[in-house]
């Protein structure tokens, strides 16, 4: 009766040993279960999209099925990368153009439906509208006489003109506009150069980059032609024909400074005004009695020359 008993025991001990055997098995098959839990990581976290509006990619490798939603209707992903299983590389997401000053924000989010835990998000952001200054001529060229051009600024920010204090021989108006994307006429006015030497200037429109805060200009050069001294006379002779004193004019057009000189130290011949600027003036000659029994003659001689 002592070995039968031993026996059972015997029997019932490797039973036990086979129970042990199968929960070790069971638990190494929940150990690989948990080791396959849903994972998806992505290429980047962030993305950048300029104001223009243009398409970017970045690349998944998961485990699971994914899909992918973005919380602004602004930016978008292709329809067919909306879903999808595994890795995939190159999904495009694209983002209209913003046309506002401020930047904007989205969340692209990438997650498992299986595993709610399985989540992964790509902030997206867009820059505002670039700030830009625009002008329809950046080279002026003028003649030598008084003149005026206008160019067109076209902008989509705040600017004003810095122009240099002592280039005074030229003019400009207005000097600063709004960000109000309205084109302004802005008009350049030159005087008379009364030089024989050309004169050149520039003047800068100045305005802050609205994405980097940085201050940007767009420069206007502004040149003039150097005189050529002329004289036209709308007559050249003038005759007194009585010997009571007497005056008569004449139309003087000249380009450059001039002066009138009387030859042949006649004192009893005036000249009014006897010096000036480029331009059309009337003078007047004057002369006096002549009380003497013989004819006068004298010269009068107009020349033109760079003012000093």
């Amino acid at each position: 009766m002592k070995q039968k008993r031993l026996g059972m025991f015997r029997w019932a001990g490797s039973l036990l040993l086979a129970s042990l055997a199968l929960c070790l098995a069971a638990c190494d098959s929940k150990d690989d279960t948990k080791d396959e839990a849903a994972r998806i990581d992505l290429s980047v976290e962030s993305l950048q999209f300029s104001d223009a509006g243009d398409s970017k990619s970045f690349n998944i490798d998961a485990n699971c099925e994914w899909t992918i939603t973005i919380d602004q209707s602004w930016c978008r992903i292709a329809a067919g990368n909306k879903t999808g299983s595994g890795k995939k590389n190159n999904i495009a997401v694209m983002c209209s153009a913003n046309d506002s000053d401020d930047s904007r924000e989205a969340v692209l989010t990438v997650k498992c439906p299986s595993d709610p835990k399985a989540t992964k998000d790509i902030a997206i952001v867009q820059l505002g509208r670039a700030s830009t200054v625009t002008v329809s001529k950046s080279e002026l060229s003028f003649d030598a006489a008084p003149s005026s051009q206008t160019i067109i600024v076209a902008s989509n920010a705040d600017w004003t003109i810095d122009k240099p204090a002592a280039d005074t021989w030229y003019t400009v108006a207005p000097v600063s506009g709004k960000a109000d994307d309205v084109s302004t006429q802005v008009n350049i006015a030159v005087e008379q150069n009364e030089t024989t030497e050309a004169r050149s200037s520039s003047f800068d429109i100045k305005y802050t980059d609205n994405q980097t805060k940085e201050e940007k200009k767009v420069t206007v050069t502004v040149s003039q032609k150097a005189v050529v001294p002329t004289v036209e006379l709308s007559k050249e002779k003038v005759e007194f024909l009585y010997a009571d004193e007497a005056s008569e004019q004449v139309t003087l057009k000249v380009q450059g400074a001039w002066k009138a000189a009387v030859s042949n130290g006649a004192d009893w011949l005036t000249v009014d005004p006897a010096e000036g600027n480029s331009g059309e003036v009337s003078v007047t000659i004057t002369v006096a009695a002549n009380a003497g029994q013989a004819t006068r003659e004298a010269d009068v001689v107009f020349t033109s020359m760079e003012k000093a």
